[in-house]
């Protein structure tokens, strides 16, 4: 009837309108997916060419630094031949100089003032030697008659030790003898002293 197909249609339209919303938001979510998954490729495509021309600038930096080697290499190789070549010139310079030294040498030695002036410095050289032979023998007798010194000032020393020492005795035994003597006067006048006193008392009993 008319009525229920006009329900049903509000009926559709409504789910229709429902449904809607949904529909949309899940197309937006998929246009953002896709939208970032565009850019991170172009920021992806932009990272790889920065990459792509560091390398190339590196490679060229290799390059350039290869040919600076190729360059140095060379150039070490051609200051040690000209090293090599200067010390054997020099080598055989020296050898010629020490040939022409050794020559001259050998005439220098047969002129008669070379050899009056060597036999002068051999003569020099042996009263050198005899001068510190004669010195070291000075040094010993020196040595030797120091000790003899020491020796005699010891014994004199020892010697007047002796005197003072013997004289020392001698003060004392006179001491002695002198107090001895002190002594036996003194006890003599006791006694002496004592018998004129029992001869006194004894007077006087009588």
């Amino acid at each position: 009837s008319p009525a229920i197909d006009k329900k049903a249609s509000w009926t559709i339209l409504d789910q229709s309108l429902f449904l809607r919303p949904t529909h949309l938001t899940g197309l937006d979510s998929v246009v953002a997916e896709r939208k970032a998954v565009e850019r991170q490729r172009y920021f992806s495509e932009e990272a790889l060419a920065a990459a792509r021309g560091h390398c190339e600038d590196l490679e060229a930096q290799i390059a350039a630094s290869h040919g600076e080697n190729v360059k140095l290499t060379q150039e070490v190789d051609a200051l040690q031949e000209d090293l090599e070549t200067k010390v054997l010139g020099n080598r055989a310079y020296s050898e010629k100089m020490a040939a022409h030294r050794k020559r001259f040498e050998e005439a220098e030695s047969k002129f008669p003032f070379v050899v009056e002036l060597a036999r002068k410095r051999a003569a020099v050289q042996q009263l050198m030697e005899k001068k510190e032979e004669l010195l070291a023998s000075l040094r010993e007798g020196e040595e030797e008659a120091t000790v003899g010194q020491v020796k005699s000032s010891v014994l004199e020393g020892c010697g007047v030790f002796g005197e003072k020492k013997e004289e020392r005795k001698r003060r004392r035994r006179k001491k002695r003898r002198t107090m001895e003597s002190l002594v036996l006067g003194w006890l003599f006048s006791c006694r002496r002293f004592i018998t004129q006193l029992g001869n006194i008392i004894s007077a006087k009993k009588e």
